[in-house]
């Protein structure tokens, strides 16, 4: 079904690169949304780009918006969004966004950052070549390994890790010393440390293995180094944390330093329509029903 441009523009609200002439994968590169003014500068119509220093105005009289291999310098223009061919500057944007949402399997050793200034491995590394602007599902620190979400947007993210959703996160924890049944009852239910309160756990002995002992420890709140402290209280030091599961979402056979996409059906079984294509929220409902949350 085809529809104006400039309605389709906005209603996609889409996303780009915009490098200011340099080349895409370069510090100065901002992945940003882009939007379509009715009313602009002087009464021209064309599109507003966010940048990290200023807005940039794209006027549609300056020949800078292609569809379909033609240059755009009128208003009026009917296109479909599931197979026009738009470009900014030379550059595709998609005519139809959805989310994205990736599953990696962090190695050990590897910052959750998307770059460092100290040349340490990140996160970043393993996502060269993509171009949305990523968000974490919760952090890991850089000795955890395992399963990190990743969503191209950031109340997508950040409704995900809320305790309030209800998702567990399940680890596999490596520790020197010893504990049993009983020590673990001691964090059923929840347990305060250092000023900090921490929800109930969920923590079972799998095996001992020489001075160490293998556990599953699953909690819903994931609080800064949550799973060592707990250990530390039990008198055990951890010397391997694999993060396995994240509420419904599963490291399985993923291999170490793979990346998988989840499939918009399993996002939308897992959490519904509100942040997937035929949800009615306004970008500003969604904000509000996430802090209410």
């Amino acid at each position: 079904k085809s529809v104006p441009l400039d309605v389709m523009l906005d209603a996609a609200n889409l996303a780009v690169f915009y490098s200011k002439g340099r080349t895409v994968g370069s510090a100065d590169v901002y992945y940003t949304q882009v939007r379509f003014l009715r009313r602009a500068r002087g009464g021209k119509k064309g599109l507003v780009i966010p940048t990290r220093e200023k807005n940039l105005f794209i006027r549609l009289d300056e020949g800078r918006v292609e569809v379909d291999g033609r240059i755009v310098l009128e208003q009026g223009l009917r296109v479909d969004p599931s197979s026009s061919v738009i470009k900014v500057d030379g550059m595709r944007i998609p005519t139809a966004p959805g989310h994205v949402v990736l599953a990696l399997n962090k190695p050990r050793g590897v910052h959750s950052t998307m770059s460092d200034d100290r040349g340490r491995p990140c996160v970043g590394d393993y996502l060269k070549g993509r171009r949305e602007r990523l968000f974490h599902v919760g952090r890991l620190d850089a000795d955890t390994e395992g399963l990190l979400l990743l969503t191209n947007d950031g109340e997508l993210a950040r409704f995900m890790e809320l305790p309030s959703t209800g998702w567990i996160r399940r680890y596999r924890v490596r520790a020197y010393g010893k504990a049993d049944t009983a020590a673990l009852a001691k964090i059923a239910n929840g347990v305060e440390i250092e000023g900090v309160k921490y929800g109930p756990v969920e923590a079972k002995l799998d095996k001992a293995t020489g001075d160490n002992q293998w556990l599953t420890i699953a909690i819903k709140e994931g609080k800064n180094r949550e799973v060592k402290k707990l250990c530390e209280y039990l008198g055990l030091k951890v010397n391997r944390l694999i993060r396995v599961s994240f509420g419904p979402f599963a490291l399985g056979e993923l291999e170490r330093g793979g990346i998988a996409e989840i499939a918009p059906k399993a996002m939308k079984a897992a959490i519904g329509d509100k942040f997937f294509k035929g949800s009615t929220d306004s970008h500003a409902d969604r904000r509000r029903k996430i802090q209410r949350s």
